[in-house]
């Protein structure tokens, strides 16, 4: 029974839009994990504090009013895409932007454009992430200054750990998220075998073309 695991039941295996939609719920303060503190939403915000190089600050994470998955965006005219999750602090001008990359590609310019939407965004804090399973660089933007890179392995699975801590008291909760940490660790040890497997038939002449 340790085994079982609802994620993998519901088949969200790579599919970005589902851990879109699950992210969101663990950082949204109003969700259903109940956390009203925005304790989740807090310690995501560590790390990415620890990225930069920023000393954290109170940005009053409990009025994070608006946080969505796939939201759309424009500027002016130009379709811009939808960002995967979108988070927004109204009264302290914060927009958080996260680009979330499990095995798919980029789209072209896909993060300049995200990153002129920002810029268009006059008197805000913006944050631009771009998420993948092992936190390598962006291809569709020119400035690496614009975006902060966050992996699966080394910042997401600590986060789901340390929200864990946070919901120790609230079963339902805490084991939720050590079945989505779970679920992410085999996706990722899946990724990583595919890869040595496939280095393995390319240092193979006969199987380079």
């Amino acid at each position: 029974g340790e085994t079982f695991n609802v994620f993998s039941l519901c088949g969200v295996d790579h599919y970005e839009i589902w851990h879109s939609k699950i992210l969101a719920e663990f950082l949204n303060p109003r969700g259903m994990h109940g956390q009203t503190d925005a304790a989740f939403l807090k310690a995501f915000f560590k790390i990415i504090n620890n990225k930069i190089n920023k000393k954290s600050e109170d940005c009053l994470f409990d009025e994070w009013t608006y946080v969505r998955s796939e939201e759309s965006a424009k500027l002016g005219e130009l379709n811009i895409g939808r960002f995967d999750v979108y988070l927004e602090n109204y009264k302290k001008k914060v927009i958080c932007v996260i680009e979330n990359k499990i095995f798919a590609g980029e789209q072209p310019t896909q993060l300049e454009r995200y990153s002129n939407w920002l810029e268009d965004k006059e008197g805000y804090t913006t944050y631009l992430i771009f998420l993948t399973l092992d936190g390598h660089e962006s291809s569709t933007i020119n400035d690496k200054k614009k975006y902060i890179q966050l992996a699966y392995k080394n910042d997401i699975l600590p986060w789901l750990q340390e929200c864990r801590q946070i919901a120790c008291d609230k079963p339902f909760v805490r084991e939720t998220l050590g079945q989505y940490q779970y679920h992410l660790e085999k996706i990722i040890n899946g990724g990583q075998i595919m890869d040595e497997k496939i280095v393995k038939l390319l240092n193979n002449g006969t199987n380079l073309k």
